[in-house]
């Protein structure tokens, strides 16, 4: 209703006619030769589905000429409203299924939210930066000031070994 809506019913009749003239085209049906069925076919999915989107009709045809749904008990080849509304029975239910699945998700995201531990997340962060300062001690143990203290005792001792060869 909102895209006939937002692009008038004609505009959105032949879409879905467009629709229809691919899905027969692609399974053999002589839908493009008989206009009036076209025409009524058109009509009632949008009638019928008028508060589903446009692109579920879309999809629908589209997944329907590729086979994804079968023609169950209808002449294969033959477009009809009644092989129309099984095969969005199932493209509905597979939309619902994944909104489920992306409910079910939200669900569990928003529990841990509300489950959330801040005092357990802070004493977390705190044992992990106490880590990661150890960490970078012990890679660093080599500083500027050992390195200072390394160097004098080198030199000093080499010096008392160069004496020590004079001798």
């Amino acid at each position: 209703m909102l895209q006939i809506k937002d692009h008038g019913e004609l505009s959105v009749l032949n879409y879905v006619k467009a629709n229809l003239l691919k899905l027969s085209t692609a399974i053999g049906d002589n839908l493009d030769q008989d206009y009036s069925r076209l025409e009524m076919i058109a009509e009632d999915l949008i009638e019928l589905y008028h508060y589903d989107s446009i692109e579920d009709i879309r999809e629908c045809l589209k997944k329907g000429r590729r086979g994804d749904y079968g023609f169950g008990h209808h002449k294969r080849g033959y477009v009809t409203m009644l092989l129309l509304r099984e095969w969005m029975e199932k493209h509905l239910e597979e939309k619902a299924i994944i909104r489920e699945k992306d409910l079910a998700i939200k669900k569990i995201e928003l529990e841990k939210v509300e489950n959330f531990d801040a005092k357990k997340f802070y004493e977390e962060g705190v044992k992990f930066l106490a880590a990661q300062n150890e960490r970078e001690k012990k890679r660093n143990k080599f500083s500027s000031a050992t390195y200072e203290e390394i160097k004098h005792r080198y030199f000093n001792e080499n010096k008392k070994e160069d004496e020590n060869g004079m001798d």
